[in-house]
């Protein structure tokens, strides 16, 4: 593998904050190459280290991850001369050794950040959870008092930590500089779309003239049931989750994989069923104290990015 063939751009979440349809937007722009086959490939998060990856619930984990360089590699091996090479990884954002890992391996490439109200982001991320049958809390409330309830936050980078940015975003900042590290807000690519887009498009140093799609089709294994249940099974400590493990690091070496993926993405939409259940409103009084929790952190970021960030707060 030629360096010409690695990342260029990383689009690193947040999680829930509009990763995958900037991931969809971009992949149709004719200058840029992102792996149709897989999303998030998290090597920069669990690399060659997966045993020592300090996350409680391997059910969060998608079973596309890249778990060593040459798979990794071989997921751009078909960029060609494309301008702008990348991949989304919204895990890489909280993860304090991801900057340091990706600049390892990388250099300096372009990165998007994406971020959202921390609150109405956790209680997406609630709900997507309750969706794929890995929550068990029956409210939001009781979710978060257990993430907040566990002392190794790797533990528990799930809900309202995810949403304490400002020292997410600075260590990119300080890994790769501002002038490499593009902010966007959620409510950018939902309001201004065409605009925002631009934005990302002149970034990477692309055409910015290029009309994105209307709509880009977001699709997930993760809400069909059969699937969701090889998930919890990677996720187990059990023999059976071991040999899962590793019967899924051999078939993402596998060309049949790879070429086949897209259609298992097809069959699993059409399949999918979100047994569930419709998750409880979010009241206002949850959603205050919520916002109690993250207004430090929020004012720190607003000043940061230079940004009023108020309505985050109300």
């Amino acid at each position: 593998m030629t360096q010409g063939s690695l990342p260029n751009f990383l689009v690193v979440g947040a999680a829930k904050a509009g990763t995958t349809s900037l991931y969809g937007y971009l992949g149709s722009h004719p200058q840029v190459f992102m792996p149709r086959t897989v999303k998030e490939p998290l090597y920069f998060v669990l690399g060659e280290e997966e045993n020592h990856f300090q996350y409680r619930d391997w059910r969060s984990v998608t079973m596309d991850c890249s778990v060593d360089w040459d798979a990794y590699c071989r997921l751009f091996r078909d960029a060609g001369d494309a301008a702008a090479i990348g991949e989304a990884t919204p895990y890489y954002l909280p993860h304090p050794a991801a900057p340091a890992k990706i600049a390892a391996r990388l250099g300096r490439p372009k990165i998007i950040v994406l971020l959202r109200d921390p609150v109405a982001r956790g209680y997406s991320h609630y709900t997507y959870n309750r969706m794929r049958q890995v929550e068990r809390a029956p409210t939001f409330a009781e979710a978060v008092k257990a993430e907040l309830a566990l002392e190794n936050p790797w533990y528990a980078i799930k809900y309202m930590r995810s949403g304490l940015y400002a020292e997410m975003v600075g260590r990119y900042f300080d890994q790769f500089g501002r002038e490499n590290v593009k902010v966007l807000l959620f409510e950018d690519l939902v309001g201004e779309r065409d605009v925002t887009l631009r934005g990302v498009y002149d970034f990477l140093g692309i055409d910015p003239a290029h009309a994105a799609p209307d709509e880009v089709r977001n699709v997930t294994l993760e809400e069909n049931a059969v699937t969701s249940t090889l998930y919890r099974l990677k996720g187990s400590d059990s023999a059976l989750g071991k040999l899962a493990r590793r019967t899924h690091g051999f078939l993402t070496k596998s060309d049949i994989y790879l070429s086949t993926k897209e259609k298992v993405f097809d069959m699993a939409r059409d399949l999918a069923g979100k047994s569930a259940g419709k998750p409880e409103r979010l009241d206002a009084e949850t959603r205050a104290g919520l916002q109690t929790l993250v207004a430090e952190d929020t004012v720190r970021l607003q000043s940061m990015l230079d940004r009023d960030l108020s309505a985050w707060l109300r």
